[in-house]
């Protein structure tokens, strides 16, 4: 499984999600994930929503407590500090690609810096 995993600001729309989005597939040449995986208390962010159904993936919601402590290539103050983590976007791409997953992408910022973007994958 590929996973896409995100973490953003409250304030991200439709073009932070795209552009942290091809920022990371296009750059690094990797074909569309099989999910998009983001913290289960953002999952209803309309903006997230819309560049989902856009793309064609299902969202799914990472537990928070899942992705605490998980270590990370990247890190981030303001991940460490709200989430317990390096980075949201990774810790959420690797729990959301299963317990062998390696990321494949690190962290990719939009350019409005709004989201991130990594890509993990797990065993099939």
């Amino acid at each position: 499984m590929i996973a896409a995993g995100f973490g953003f600001r409250s304030n991200a729309t439709f073009d932070s999600f795209r552009s942290a989005f091809e920022n990371t597939i296009y750059k690094h040449k990797f074909s569309k994930p099989m999910v998009l995986a983001a913290p289960q208390d953002k999952v209803n962010h309309k903006s997230l929503i819309f560049f989902a159904r856009e793309i064609g993936c299902e969202i799914l919601a990472i537990n928070p407590s899942d992705i605490e402590s998980i270590q990370t290539e990247t890190k981030s103050v303001m991940s460490e500090h709200f989430r317990n983590t390096g980075s949201i976007s990774e810790a959420c791409a690797l729990v959301a690609a299963g317990s062998e997953a390696e990321l494949i992408v690190f962290r990719e910022i939009s350019a409005d810096r709004r989201a991130t973007c990594s890509i993990a994958k797990g065993k099939f």
